[in-house]
Order: structure tokens, then sequence, then C-alpha cells
């Protein structure tokens, strides 16, 4: 009896197996709509139009033509593939279009999919693969590991521009939405999934380190202090500037630090601004400095 039993489940796992494949059996091999992409697709039909007209390139790209063309030349050769008896290969050219727009625009990819006449599964490859090459090619150039010399050069600017001498950086975390999470790690206090990007920010706005990864519900105080650039502050592995007097004041020597808002705690390198609304005169403007120093 159980061995009728163990055949007859056996017939019916195979069956349904047979079943579930057929549904997931092509029906084109290019789908009709995705056929038309030389004649219709945006990059053809919109692309060199939007060359001739600066402005509007940057609205659609939120990059120069200049810039584009110069990431397209450092990108070229590591994006470059080769076509096939099958089909075409899809130019490096196209494939940074496609993924500045996702990144300018924050559209989805079956939006790409329909503007662009590309596979939806397509996109998802190109998206990642000219990620991938920019952090690569890119990181050591456009994000170099600090070094004391660059903490030295950072700090006049931010003394300059928000007045606040032997500031090194300003930092926060920025949570990235994100869907169908892991687990509930990544579930943070705003009520959605996401994962943090961290970043120090020179007084030009500009990234000088990053840590991106962490879970959506660790707070920023936490994740900081797990970085790479705090672990190797605090482990003394990591030189920063020593501390020194402040022009005009003699008698007291300021160490060199970080600012941040009130989710980060105090230590001797990081600083934020008072906590609470009753604030005085003195305390409301150097929150209003460091609100600026951080924009």
């Amino acid at each position: 009896m159980d061995r009728k039993k163990t055949i007859a489940l056996l017939f019916l796992y195979r069956r349904r197996l047979r079943r579930s494949r057929k549904t997931w059996e092509r029906i084109y091999w290019i789908h009709p709509y995705v056929a038309k992409r030389r004649e219709l697709g945006d990059f053809y039909t919109k692309f060199m139009d939007l060359r001739e007209h600066e402005d509007k390139f940057f609205i659609y790209f939120r990059m120069s033509i200049k810039s584009f063309d110069e990431l397209h030349e450092r990108l070229k050769p590591s994006l470059q593939k080769k076509n096939t008896a099958m089909r075409d290969c899809i130019e490096p050219i196209q494939m940074l279009c496609v993924t500045l727009r996702y990144l300018a625009s924050g559209c989805t990819f079956t939006d790409l999919h329909l503007q662009y006449r590309l596979g939806i599964s397509t996109i998802s490859g190109i998206v990642k693969d000219v990620c991938s090459t920019i952090w690569c090619l890119m990181l050591g150039e456009c994000i170099p590991p600090p070094t004391k010399d660059k903490w030295e050069s950072i700090s006049p600017e931010f003394e300059t521009r928000a007045n606040f001498p032997h500031c090194i950086g300003a930092v926060d975390g920025k949570h990235i939405r994100i869907s169908n999470p892991l687990g509930s790690m990544y579930y943070n206090y705003k009520g959605y999934s996401s994962v943090v990007l961290m970043a120090v920010a020179d007084a030009n706005y500009r990234f000088v380190y990053v840590d991106i990864g962490s879970y959506g519900k660790d707070c920023d105080s936490s994740i900081f202090k797990r970085s790479s650039l705090w672990t190797s502050i605090i482990n003394n592995d990591h030189e920063i500037p020593i501390e020194k007097t402040v022009t005009g004041i003699d008698n007291c020597k300021l160490p060199y630090y970080f600012v941040g808002d009130e989710a980060f705690a105090l230590h001797q390198h990081l600083l934020r601004p008072f906590g609470g609304s009753q604030l005085t005169i003195k305390k409301r403007i150097f929150n209003y400095r460091l609100s600026r120093a951080r924009r």
C-alpha cells in the first residue's frame, strides 16, 4: 500500500513539474515590441537630438555632454561585447545611457523597457554591469583612501565657508529603499526596507569616504562606529592631523573632528549640534552653521 502511494505521489510530482516548465517556455525569441528598438527605441530616436541641446541633455541624464563622453571613453573597453550569429550586442554607449537614465530619474526597469525597447532582465544586467565597472575603474580616482594631507586640506575649507576650525568632514547616513529584503534587519524606523549609505563629505559637498550596505534597522551612530574609517582612527591605524591651537586662541588646543547630527554620539573626534528647540542665540548659530556645512 505504501508503495502504491509513493508511485502515485511521484507521478503527480512529475506531472506538476512538466506543467510548471511549460508555463516558462518562451513565446518569442525576441518580442515584437523589442524587435523595433532600432526604429523606435529612445536611444536611437532621442540621443543624437539631445546632444544638440546641452541644457536638455543635462536634464535627461543629469550630466553634461563633456562628462558623458569622458565617462563613455573610460568605460567602453570594459563594456564592449562581441556580436554573435544570433544577435548584435548592445553598444557601451547605449548601456551607459540606460544606466544614467535609471540613476537620474529613479524610474523602474519596466519603464526603461518601454522607453528603450530592451528586455527587463537585459536592463537589469546592464545597470549592474555598468555600475560595477564604474566602481572598479574609478573608485581609486574619485574616492581615494583619505590621508593626513587630505584631512589637512579639507579643514581650511570648512573654516572659511562655515567658520568651523579643524573640521575634517560632515558625516551622515542615507536610507536607500529596497524591495524584497532577505530579512527584518533591513526594515528601518521610517517604515520601509532599506540599506544605508554612510558618507563623509568635505566643505564642497564631495564624498571623501563611503560605507555602503549596512542594515536599515541600524542607527547612524552604530554604522559609523563599525566603519573601517572610524575603527582605524580609534585603533590609531589611520593618521589624522594632531590637535593644535585655533587662530586667535593660544591657550587651548582643539582636536580635528567630524560633524554629525544628534544621531551620533559625542567623541573627541566627533562633534554634533546642540539638541532641543529652546536654544540660545550662540547655540542656534552653531546649529545653523552645521546644517550649512552638511548640505
